[in-house]
């Protein structure tokens, strides 16, 4: 098989076979459904993995956990911890509904093309979408976590730019943390920070808007600092135990010299 796929791959006649379907039941009666490719595509997909991961892991931004080298949900939940004892406790938590089956090909595409000056890996790429739908990257391909971070690095840079520019010396009034399709924004809790509850949602909507990503966006909640992290951190579930004691004191902890920058709100608005 793979001396095959070697002499097709070399002689451009390589073509992936129509994915597999499979369902996985879901909570409330709801399913998954998984487009599982072929193994010969499998191979093919690694392959393309590890020529592709080291290029785009150099643009990826530190907030981004999900599917990455080195990075785990203990991470993602580390840093949301450590945001909630620094009491941004005002959260925009944000599921992507059905992300993975609604990424415009076309815009993955161009997003790639950006980094990648090869017309031959372009063109396989594209072939594999295709063999799994008019759009969406199928969720069982080796490579569709990759290309999920990547049709999401520009919210993520945008957050990570949003983060700098209200920086007062360590302190940042604005934290996130992404794994994969979940989302969370954190909010410096003081009221005269509410100004950066509106700034930065709507950049988010602007952002989302402009990758094609419908979200429907959560409200801005505040609560008891370890219900806070039980509800990020159970979506894998155990492994947020050990971080429950630290941020127990969260409501006592208290921030030296934070102050608000008076050209910050300028500076977010212009992101």
């Amino acid at each position: 098989m793979l001396e095959q796929l070697r002499d097709e791959l070399i002689g451009r006649t390589y073509q992936p076979l129509p994915a597999r379907r499979q369902e996985i039941p879901k909570d409330g009666g709801k399913v998954r459904v998984l487009s599982i490719p072929a193994i010969r595509d499998r191979v093919v997909q690694g392959a393309l993995k590890l020529i592709l991961e080291p290029v785009f892991e150099a643009d990826f931004q530190p907030g981004s956990y999900g599917y990455r080298p080195k990075r785990t949900a203990h991470g993602a939940i580390k840093r949301v911890a450590e945001a909630i004892v620094q009491r941004k406790t005002r959260i925009l938590d944000i599921d992507l509904r059905a992300y993975f089956d609604n990424v415009r090909h076309d815009r993955l595409l161009e997003k790639v093309a950006r980094r990648v000056d090869d017309a031959h890996i372009l063109h396989l790429l594209k072939m594999m979408l295709k063999a799994s739908g008019k759009k969406g990257v199928p969720q069982g391909g080796v490579i569709s976590p990759l290309l999920s971070n990547l049709y999401l690095n520009e919210v993520d840079r945008m957050l990570e730019r949003a983060r700098e520019v209200t920086r007062n010396g360590k302190y940042t009034y604005v934290e996130y943390a992404r794994f994969a399709d979940d989302l969370v924004v954190l909010i410096d809790a003081y009221k005269r920070h509410d100004w950066l509850i509106g700034a930065v949602t709507k950049r988010l909507r602007e952002e989302f808007a402009v990758s094609d990503v419908r979200v429907p966006f959560a409200k801005v909640w505040r609560g008891d600092c370890s219900l806070l992290i039980n509800v990020f951190a159970n979506r894998w579930r155990g492994v947020w135990r050990r971080q429950r004691r630290r941020i127990t004191r969260c409501g006592r902890t208290t921030r030296a010299g934070a102050r608000r920058s008076g050209t910050a709100g300028d500076r977010l608005r212009s992101l």
